[in-house]
């Protein structure tokens, strides 16, 4: 079974190499684990980075006790030179489509 820590580790490593392609996707990854404590570390980890190294990013959490004036905000696209990085539960998996992600 995969951990929230190999499975932080993972997502982590793919964000860094994701970020410094200076790609403009966005990018949607579902988690079973815990969504909020992921988006904390993905949001330290895009603080971290060295100044102009990267686009901007949103780091946008999606699942069911977030109010929904917060889910909405996935739907939306990201500003110019921004992309988004949604961290959604897996239960959304079979039926979600966020236009613009990978």
């Amino acid at each position: 079974m995969i951990t929230i820590g190999s499975y932080a580790y993972f997502f982590l490593s793919f964000i860094n190499y994701v970020l410094s392609a200076h790609a403009e996707l966005d990018y949607l990854r579902f988690l079973q684990d815990d969504i909020d404590k992921m988006v904390s570390k993905l949001e330290e980890r895009i603080q971290n980075l060295e100044e102009g190294s990267c686009m901007d990013a949103l780091v946008l959490p999606l699942h069911g006790s977030l109010p929904p004036e917060l889910q909405v905000r996935v739907f939306a696209p990201a500003p110019p030179n921004c992309r988004r990085f949604i961290v959604a539960a897996n239960v959304a998996e079979t039926s979600l489509t966020v236009d613009g992600v990978v």
